[in-house]
């Protein structure tokens, strides 16, 4: 599996563009990421070890979609591993098709593939048995393998990795159907419960098929999505339900004016500095980091930013004791559209907006 990863360094930063494979077709309406960044340089070896964070990108997508935060995530002193997963669709799940890849793989045009996931979401909503089946097959083996062997180049001599890894600081973050990802390592299906992962935070993810066994989560958990952002996987179950349905310490924010691409990279001319500019996004990596922070480096001082809230969030509540949550904010009622159709609207916006501006 091709992955990505994200480390702390001591070199200087430069431009760079992240190299998306997408179809021909669609390249002058497709904004491939651009950032700074210190590719390939030697890690900081003197301000380690460093907590590991496994990223797992939503339906489709590829491992670079949120290295907006990924990127951010490794200034802040962690290692993030990214991979692409083989996603497939049906009738029969053996064909994998993507709307990009970091690595090899089939990338087709950006309305053809949201044609093919509202196949694939109506497939898996109409069994729950397939789409255990999927997240098992597709998704959660996938990632536990990519753990292992991220912690085997921890333990390797040879591995510009070596020693750079505190093995008792594993996180673990996804968005959409990697958020799902996510849910399914850290308890709620026995057969695949990945018992390094100490903290997760998820991004606009489904509970769905998972929904009835999320007491199983014994870990910090962290939920983001938006207030314009249905569920089109199991639309019978909201997002809020994730949040309910585990114990503290859990935070669930409601970002506003936000849908379901927010937590993927905004089309802009360098990523890096992006949240000078765009308030959702610093936001974002403001909180999460302070999550993580928290929860893997055991920072107290983190808690000054998670207990209190933003102009940016709608709704926020957090529970880091039981007994002791705190609300801010009243989730507001469901609107947009969760369905293939919502969503391909939301595509075409991307699409056609330019790419805007950073200033440092």
């Amino acid at each position: 599996m091709t992955t990505a990863v994200w480390y702390p360094t001591y070199a200087k930063p430069a431009p760079y563009t992240y190299p998306e494979h997408t179809p021909v077709q669609a390249v002058s309406t497709v904004h491939a990421p651009k950032t700074s960044l210190a590719l390939d340089a030697d890690p900081a070896t003197r301000d380690g070890p460093f907590p590991f964070i496994l990223f797992a990108h939503g339906g489709f997508g590829c491992a670079t979609n949120s290295a907006f935060f990924t990127e951010y995530l490794a200034r802040q002193g962690f290692i993030v591993a990214a991979p692409d997963f083989e996603d497939t669709i049906p009738p029969d799940f053996t064909r994998q098709v993507a709307f990009s890849r970091l690595g090899e793989g089939n990338v087709l045009h950006p309305l053809l593939m949201l044609r093919l996931i509202g196949k694939f979401v109506k497939a898996l909503n109409a069994d729950r048995a397939k789409c255990l089946w999927y997240a098992t097959k597709f998704r959660l083996q996938p990632a536990q393998f990519i753990i292992k062997q991220v912690l085997k180049e921890n333990n390797d001599t040879r591995s510009p990795l070596h020693g750079l890894i505190d093995k008792k600081a594993v996180g673990m973050m996804g968005h959409s159907l990697g958020g799902l990802t996510t849910v399914g390592l850290i308890g709620p299906n026995p057969d695949t419960h990945e018992r390094r992962i100490k903290a997760a935070l998820i991004f606009s993810a489904p509970v769905y098929p998972f929904e009835k066994d999320l007491g199983r989560v014994h870990i910090p958990l962290m939920s983001m999505y938006g207030d314009n952002d249905p569920n089109a996987l199991g639309p019978d179950y909201p997002r809020s339900l994730l949040y309910g349905g585990i114990r503290a310490p859990r935070f669930q924010m409601i970002l506003k004016d936000a849908n379901h691409f927010t937590f993927s990279n905004p089309p802009c001319d360098d990523l890096s500095k992006e949240r000078a500019t765009n308030h959702q996004v610093k936001v974002i990596q403001d909180y999460g980091a302070a999550f993580f922070d928290r929860y893997l480096k055991g920072n107290r001082s983190a808690e000054a930013v998670l207990t209190q809230t933003d102009p940016a969030l709608v709704h926020y509540k957090c529970e880091l004791t039981p007994g002791s949550e705190h609300t801010w904010g009243q989730p507001p009622p469901p609107k947009g559209d969760g369905s293939a159709g919502g969503i391909r609207e939301e595509v075409r916006k991307r699409m056609r907006a330019p790419r805007r501006h950073s200033r440092q």
